[in-house]
C-alpha cells in the first residue's frame, strides 16, 4: 500500500472513530481556560477535553498543584502514622502505658484538619452554586 492510499485510508477510519466539538466561550471565560491551562502546562484544548472527560464520569478533575499538596499531605500523614505504632512498640516492648488518650485526640485533631483541608480545595461547583455571571452565559456547542 502506497502512502498515499495509506493515509486516505487512515483519514477515512479517523473520522468515524472521532469528533470534533467546537465550544464557544465569551473572552472572560476563554482566558479563564487559558490561565488554567497554563498552570497544568496544557494547551487550553486539552484541559478542556480533560475537563469534560471527567464531568462525563462524574469524577472530580484535580489540578496538578492540588495533587503534589495531597501527595505531601499523604506522605506526612503515613509518617505519623509510623510514629504511632512506634509509641504502640515501645510501650509493649518497656510495659509502659503510652498516653493514648492523648496520642488520639491528636489524630483526631490532624483528621479534621485534613478533612477541612480537603473540602476547601475539592469543591464541585454545581449549577447553583455558580454566580450569576457564570449562569447567565450562553456556551452553545456545535458537534461535527
Amino acid at each position: 500500500m502506497d502512502r498515499k492510499t495509506y493515509l486516505k485510508a487512515y483519514k477515512a477510519q479517523y473520522r468515524t472513530e472521532t469528533h470534533v466539538v467546537s465550544v464557544t466561550l465569551s473572552r472572560a471565560d476563554y482566558q479563564r481556560l487559558v490561565k488554567a491551562a497554563r498552570a497544568e502546562a496544557k494547551k487550553p484544548t486539552t484541559l478542556a477535553h480533560d475537563l469534560v472527560i471527567a464531568a462525563l464520569d462524574d469524577a472530580l478533575y484535580v489540578p496538578a498543584a492540588l495533587q503534589a499538596q495531597l501527595l505531601e499531605l499523604n506522605f506526612l500523614v503515613r509518617n505519623i502514622a509510623n510514629n504511632v505504632n512506634q509509641i504502640a512498640h515501645w510501650s509493649n516492648a518497656t510495659a509502659q502505658a503510652a498516653d493514648y488518650a492523648r496520642v488520639r485526640e491528636h489524630i483526631k485533631t490532624l483528621h479534621q484538619a485534613v478533612e477541612a483541608y480537603t473540602q476547601g480545595r475539592l469543591v464541585r461547583r454545581s449549577p447553583s452554586a455558580q454566580t450569576p455571571h457564570q449562569q447567565t452565559h450562553d456556551h452553545q456547542i456545535h458537534e461535527s
